[in-house]
């Protein structure tokens, strides 16, 4: 599959089948992750993988049951707890580059899943203090997403994008 056809045809998935993940591959999608770029290098992502069923339902209770993604937190094989490290990354100008260094990581994680045939959701409204604990996070680290992944159970559907001429400018804004 080429890069152009998974980024295009990549989808939200929120419901998944009962079919385990295999652990290798899961290595291997973390890996390919970590060749995200990062600023100075800083790699300042973790991840946890939560794939306990107690635990699942602790990070369920921290999603308001009105998220979309609720039930595919328990539906899932696994979920991915993104987290940033502030203090291994850089603050310029007032931006905190551990946020978009997570999610560049996340993002390749997402991707490469997809080339594999899993799907996944970055679930992002969720009460964070309630998932540190239930993941034990030490604290100074944050937690920026939730991606339930698996084998999809739906196909996901496709919102639009909108028009390169509503979002580019030349020059000047």
């Amino acid at each position: 599959m080429s890069i152009e056809k998974c980024i295009k045809e990549r989808r939200s998935i929120r419901h998944f089948k009962h079919k385990p993940v295999d652990m290798e591959l899961v290595r291997e999608l973390l890996i390919t992750a970590t060749y995200a770029p990062s600023w100075k290098n800083g790699q300042c992502w973790e991840f946890v993988i939560v794939q306990d069923p107690e635990i699942a339902h602790k990070i369920q209770a921290a999603v308001p049951e009105g998220n979309p993604s609720y039930a595919g937190i328990l539906e899932a094989p696994m979920n991915l707890i993104v987290i940033g490290n502030p203090e291994q990354s850089g603050d310029l100008g007032g931006k905190q580059y551990y946020m978009a260094d997570a999610a560049m990581a996340t993002y390749a994680f997402m991707l490469a899943a997809e080339k594999h045939g899993l799907g996944s959701v970055w679930v992002g409204w969720f009460d964070e203090s309630l998932v540190a604990k239930a993941i034990n996070l030490p604290v100074g680290k944050r937690i920026l997403g939730i991606l339930p992944f698996g084998y999809p159970n739906e196909e996901g559907t496709f919102k639009g994008r909108k028009a390169l001429d509503e979002i580019l400018q030349l020059d000047k804004y």
